[in-house]
């Protein structure tokens, strides 16, 4: 049919309005970037109807769908409409079966021009690994230094002034060590983190200078893909220091602006094994006091430090160096490298 089509050929609809018909639960875990939810069921409605097709067959749950969806349709019609007029919608569900389906021929009949995606999310799912293995990488410059030393504020910073950057913490809302996930909330799954990484790589010119930060493998229970991975550490490595009064403070204001004192007392928990229970309580008593400042310092050069071992002075080991005491500066010596470079 006319309106079947697939995800690349969607790529080129420059009004595109992906609405993913898929339950709330389903469409939490990875949708489409900027993709609209507007479920046909509810994660509770969807459980009763997949229980009912196991054991009385498809027919009995297509009917308890119909049963479901009746009351609200009108609703959902005129919520897909106002959508249409903004832009060409373009409908999915998990693989492109009944709930789209359903979906595209009820809007037919509503007089609403809606396109289908063949075979749904699942594959688009294909499509993003695809191309997180194959597509071509921008050159990158990546930040690497000692915990504290500012590289996420750099790279928001250059992000601000138009340089093209990768921020891979963000994306896994997650800071990358035992601290990592304090005041941030849970991560996204792995599959809405691809989606994500993708959306923005593609975003970015093949022959732009890219900015990211030198990261491990794994951002907290998140890997960033092989080919980027590699990409990663066959780069350009700018070393980024400070001293540990100042990399003690930045940290101190990160993890405390959100009030988030219960979560830091936990993470410091999880250390028991590598630095002695004496010194998690002593910790603890210093964080329940607010008096972070000693206790940061010492997490830094006794832990932090010799887990990380990167240089805390200028190295001719990296592709160059930058000190980030004043963040505005670096961020302003890195942009003129980039220049440079060009």
């Amino acid at each position: 049919m006319d309106r079947d089509i697939t995800y690349g050929e969607s790529l080129a609809i420059k009004d595109a309005i992906y609405v993913d018909v898929r339950s709330p639960k389903e469409y939490m875990e990875d949708h489409i970037p900027e993709s609209v939810n507007l479920p046909i069921l509810d994660d509770d409605q969807r459980k009763i109807v997949g229980t009912l097709y196991k054991q009385e067959g498809k027919e009995s749950a297509s009917q308890k769908g119909v049963e479901m969806v009746l009351p609200v349709l009108g609703g959902k019609l005129q919520q897909l409409r106002a959508l249409a007029m903004q832009g060409q919608v373009v409908l999915y569900c998990w693989r492109g079966g009944l709930r789209s389906r359903s979906m595209a021929e009820l809007s037919a009949a509503a007089g609403i021009e809606a396109k289908r995606l063949v075979g749904g999310y699942k594959e688009y799912r294909k499509y993003v690994m695809h191309e997180l293995e194959h597509m071509p990488l921008p050159p990158f410059y990546s930040l690497y230094g000692l915990t504290g030393t500012g590289k996420t504020e750099i790279i928001k910073m250059l992000e601000e002034q138009g340089v093209y950057t990768l921020d891979l913490e963000g994306y896994a809302n997650h800071r990358g060590s035992v601290f990592g996930s304090v005041g941030l909330g849970g991560q996204p799954s792995q599959k809405h983190f691809d989606s994500v990484l993708l959306k923005k790589l593609q975003q970015i010119p093949i022959d732009a200078p890219t900015v990211i930060e030198g990261e491990s493998s794994k951002i907290g229970r998140l890997f960033i893909p092989k080919k980027v991975f590699a990409h990663l550490l066959a780069s350009n490595k700018i070393l980024v220091y400070d001293s540990v009064g100042n990399r003690a403070k930045r940290i101190i204001e990160e993890y405390t602006k959100k009030q988030s004192k219960e979560e830091l007392v936990q993470a410091v928990g999880f250390l028991g094994r590598r630095i002695g229970k004496q010194k998690v309580e002593r910790y603890i008593e210093a964080i329940e006091a607010e008096d972070y400042q000693p206790v940061v310092e010492e997490l830094l050069v006794k832990y932090y430090d010799p887990l990380y071992n990167h240089p805390s002075e200028p190295s001719d080991e990296y592709f160059d160096s930058v000190c980030s005491a004043d963040v505005g500066e670096a961020a302003e010596y890195i942009q003129q490298l980039l220049h440079e470079g060009e």
